[in-house]
């Protein structure tokens, strides 16, 4: 089954939705498809768009109104749900400022050091030099061929 139409025009000109059966008689849908083809990209993009405003509109509830969530936490007391939910946040942000800093320590620990810059420096010149035999060979291969065809055009 498929569902064409049009939107908002300024927003999603053309859509398309389509539904597909899947084994289990469940209907998923693709999102929608932007201007009729969107690509692969687009769709993980609006994906994560999704997750995070519905995430974020969650922890808004949860640190404002935790009546409406303490059923999900009965363990919890309901006055310490803003507490726990700020408290997680904090210690996650915190586990991977420390993750970051151990990745940037490890690639540094593990990361060989640069050549020195004389060495780099000696390098370029053996290549300028090799590159100059070279062009000096070519010019005077070119020369020797000039001399032949001006010494063959003298002769006929």
């Amino acid at each position: 089954m498929e569902v064409t139409g049009s939107l908002n025009s300024r927003v999603i000109p053309n859509f398309t939705i389509r539904f597909i059966k899947t084994e289990g008689g469940k209907l998923v849908y693709y999102l929608l498809w932007w201007f009729g083809l969107a690509s692969k990209d687009q769709m993980i993009g609006l994906l994560i768009f999704a997750v995070c405003i519905i995430v974020a509109i969650g922890y808004v509830v949860l640190i404002f109104v935790p009546g409406a969530v303490s059923w999900m936490f009965p363990w919890v007391p309901m006055q310490e749900i803003p507490f726990w939910a700020v408290a997680v946040v904090v210690l996650l942000a915190f586990l991977v400022v420390m993750f970051i800093g151990a990745w940037i320590g490890w690639t540094m620990a593990t990361t060989p050091p640069p050549k020195p810059i004389e060495e780099i420096e000696k390098e370029v010149e053996a290549e300028t030099k090799e590159e100059e035999k070279v062009v000096e060979e070519k010019a005077k291969d070119l020369e020797k061929a000039e001399t032949e065809t001006k010494e063959k055009e003298g002769i006929e």
